[in-house]
This record gives C-alpha cells, sequence and structure tokens, in this order.
C-alpha cells in the first residue's frame, strides 16, 4: 500500500536501534500495529517509515536522498535484514 524502494548502492549508512524517535506522520498509515509511509521522525527529518510498532530492534538506513527505518514482526527477521544490508555483496 504504501511501498518505497532504493537501490544498496544507494546505501551511505545503516545503523540498529532499540528504541523508536518521536515521529508524526505526513502521509501513509500510522495505526496500533505498523507505521507506514512518510513520517516526520526526530533527529532524521522526513523519513520513509515501514514498521511493526513496539517490535525492536529496528533499522535505520541513510541514503543520498534521506532515511529508510524498516522493522519486521520478528526481531530475528529485522536482525538478519540488517546484516545483509551491511554485508558487502
Amino acid at each position: 500500500m504504501y511501498d518505497y524502494d532504493f537501490s544498496t548502492g544507494d546505501i551511505k549508512g545503516v545503523e540498529m536501534i532499540d528504541e523508536l524517535p518521536r515521529m508524526t506522520k505526513i502521509n501513509g498509515a500510522n495505526g496500533f500495529r505498523i507505521y507506514a509511509g512518510r513520517f516526520n521522525v526526530s533527529g532524521y527529518g522526513t523519513s520513509h517509515v515501514y514498521i511493526h510498532r513496539n517490535k525492536p530492534p529496528y533499522i535505520v538506513v541513510e541514503l543520498d536522498s534521506g532515511w529508510v527505518i524498516l522493522g519486521s514482526a520478528a526481531s530475528e527477521e529485522t536482525e538478519k535484514y540488517y546484516y545483509q544490508l551491511i554485508t558487502p555483496q
């Protein structure tokens, strides 16, 4: 419904965080279980956010064009994606 894609070649940095910064929805969904869409995120600015709420950790990806914050419903899956993003291809 609210998708966004980027090339791994566009990644400037990746970090994993356990707590979400404050954020307000610009457009998208900020439901009870998920955030999906564009949000103004404290410390990052306008970001694309696709997370399951209250399911840390979360991945923060820095791109030339801004930030993407990702998180799965299962922490093991989020960690797997994190290691895939930081491992050179």
